[in-house]
């Protein structure tokens, strides 16, 4: 069998070309010699990543929150305007009444699924939190709630930017906050 350089051609590009070389037109059917045209890498392109611990977020959780608790907030940055929009939100104790982690960048990565599980959280409001830095897989846009796996997510910027805004008499990105709360996570009764 004699190979396409030995008979002065190039090697074809796409399927019709293969067939097209072998006067079949531009059926497929029949033509059995199209395994080298689209090659598969041998390592495809995949993120991987490690699983980080959650141990040191469980030792800095709110210790005196109610049991059956089953929402979690988890912050970078600015407690009390958190504190007033989570009043707002009919939670007058928030300290009793959710799970609060306070999580910075410097703080490290941090396995949220695995916390999720092991607290058996539904709700989870996110403050200037890094999704992959959370071990979250699933882009969505700030303030706009959104369920995976049976627990709601919402995406905030840092609860400092949205003060800051706030007072500098910004009221979108805490107005958007607000829409995005009352959607999803206002207190439930009994809670």
């Amino acid at each position: 069998m004699q190979s396409l350089k030995s008979l002065g051609r190039e090697r074809p590009k796409t399927v019709a070309d293969h067939c097209y070389t072998h006067g079949r037109g531009f059926s497929v059917r029949g033509c059995r010699r199209i395994s080298y045209l689209s090659p598969m890498p041998i390592f495809p392109d995949i993120d991987l990543i490690g699983q980080p611990n959650y141990d040191d977020a469980l030792r800095q959780l709110s210790p005196n929150a109610v049991e059956g608790v089953d929402m979690l907030v988890i912050y970078d940055s600015d407690i009390e305007f958190l504190n007033k929009v989570l009043g707002a939100a009919g939670f007058d104790e928030p300290k009793l009444q959710l799970q609060l982690l306070e999580w910075t960048a410097a703080s490290g990565p941090l396995d949220l699924t695995g916390l999720i599980r092991h607290l058996n959280i539904k709700r989870v409001l996110l403050f200037g939190q890094d999704r992959k830095a959370l071990g979250l897989h699933f882009e969505v846009a700030d303030y706009f709630p959104v369920q995976v796996a049976g627990v709601t997510y919402m995406k905030n910027p840092s609860a400092a930017e949205i003060a800051t805004a706030k007072a500098n008499g910004n009221n979108g990105p805490a107005g958007a906050l607000w829409r995005g709360v009352k959607g999803r996570f206002m207190r439930e009764e009994g809670v």
